[in-house]
C-alpha cells in the first residue's frame, strides 16, 4: 500500500463532550481528539514514514477542522474545538497512543479525567480507539476522595458561572445556568469518579445512561 493509505489505517478520531456522549444538541461545539496507534504503525512502515506521521496526521485533522468549521458563503457545519487535548492549545494536534496513555495515567488533571469519561472513537480506526479506552479503565476506577472530586467540579462550575453571568446577565440559560444541563452532567460525572472503583458498571459517557446506572447501583 502507498504510505499515505497505510498511515490512514492507524489513525483514530475521538469525540469529547456532547458528541462523545451521543447527546449532540442544537449549537453544540464538536470537541475532537486525534490519535495514532504508534505501536502498530511502527511495525507497518519504514522509519522515514513513521517519523513523518505526526505532521501528516496534524495536516489531516486540520483539514477536517477546515471542512467542518471554516465559514463559506453557505455558512459552516460545526464549531470545532481541539482544546481538550493534552496540554490544551499548546499541545500537539495529534498524539500517539503511547503518549496519550502516559499522559492520562500520569499527568492529567482531575478535570481532564472527568472530561475523558465522554471520550468515544467516532472515525478512522475505531478498534484502535476502543483499545485505547480499555487502557484508561484503571484511571476511571481509581479510588478518589469525594472532597477532591467535589472541589474540582466546584472550581469548574465557578468558572462557568462567571462566564455565564457576564454573557447572559439575567437571561435564563438551560445549558450553563443554575440547575441546567451542565449541572446535571457534572453531578453524574462526579458520582462516577467517586464510586466507579466499587461499581465500574456505572461508567458511561451518556448522561441519561449514567444516571440510570447510578440509580441501579
Amino acid at each position: 500500500l502507498p504510505a499515505a493509505a497505510t498511515l490512514e489505517q492507524h489513525f483514530c478520531i475521538f469525540a469529547f463532550g456532547k458528541l462523545g456522549g451521543g447527546e449532540l444538541n442544537y449549537s453544540s461545539d464538536i470537541d475532537l481528539l486525534g490519535m495514532y496507534d504508534d505501536v502498530s504503525l511502527r511495525a507497518a512502515v519504514d522509519a522515514a514514514v513513521f517519523a513523518s506521521a505526526p505532521d501528516t496526521y496534524a495536516k489531516l485533522i486540520e483539514g477536517l477542522r477546515a471542512d467542518l468549521a471554516d465559514h463559506t458563503e453557505e455558512g459552516y457545519a460545526y464549531r470545532v474545538d481541539f482544546r481538550l487535548r493534552p496540554f490544551g492549545s499548546s499541545g500537539e494536534l495529534v498524539t500517539s497512543l503511547t503518549e496519550l496513555q502516559r499522559y492520562y495515567l500520569h499527568e492529567a488533571s482531575l478535570w481532564e479525567v472527568q472530561a475523558s469519561l465522554k471520550l468515544r472513537p467516532i472515525a478512522g480506526n475505531v478498534s484502535a480507539g476502543t483499545r485505547f479506552l480499555s487502557l484508561l479503565l484503571p484511571l476511571w476506577t481509581e479510588q478518589r476522595s469525594r472532597n477532591d472530586v467535589g472541589a474540582s467540579i466546584s472550581s469548574l462550575r465557578d468558572k462557568a458561572m462567571k462566564h455565564y453571568a457576564k454573557a447572559a446577565g439575567a437571561v435564563i440559560d438551560v445549558k450553563t445556568g443554575i440547575g441546567g444541563i451542565r449541572d446535571i452532567e457534572f453531578l453524574a460525572q462526579g458520582l462516577q469518579l467517586v464510586h466507579a472503583h466499587a461499581f465500574p458498571e456505572i461508567l458511561s459517557g451518556n448522561t441519561l445512561d449514567a444516571l440510570d446506572k447510578l440509580a441501579a447501583c
